[in-house]
């Protein structure tokens, strides 16, 4: 019975979580789409500048590596190519993502922004024997169990 009401309740957190409606942000000078939850909503009202050192530090990078590729895994919604983006042109951006969910918003949101990008839906692990599991999506973010 334990076991029953723990699978219900996590169907019950992710279908509501699935039905969450979008909301417009500003990552850099591109506006993407997040989910309502995304914890990225609340950093950017008490953190304004906490992704200007990515924007930085890629900007440097493909100063000193201009036919470099950069990849983000764990790309989530795209905020994070939004941000290189907006500082840097990157010779190729590849976007790995594991989850159905924030895959669909990713290829949405990078449509718009310019350069040679690739995206990915691959789930990227450390362990060499088969890895089962869900993904559990929380406030925008996603474990694996």
């Amino acid at each position: 019975m334990y076991d029953y009401l723990r699978r219900y309740r996590r169907w019950r957190k992710d279908r509501a979580f699935y039905r969450q409606g979008l909301t417009k942000i500003t990552c850099g000078a591109y506006e993407i789409e997040a989910p309502e939850s995304h914890l990225l909503i609340e950093l950017q009202k008490s953190q304004p500048y906490r992704d200007l050192c990515l924007g930085i530090s890629a900007k440097c990078i493909m100063a000193k590596y201009p036919s470099g590729t950069i990849v983000d895994i764990g790309a989530n919604i795209g905020d994070t190519a939004a941000i290189i983006s907006t500082h840097a042109r990157p010779n190729k951006l590849i976007l790995i993502e594991g989850s159905d969910y924030f895959f669909d918003i990713l290829v949405r949101n990078v449509s718009q922004l310019p350069g040679n990008i690739v995206c990915k839906k691959v789930l990227v692990s450390d362990v060499s024997e088969a890895t089962s599991g869900a993904f559990i999506h929380w406030g925008g973010h996603r474990l694996f169990s």
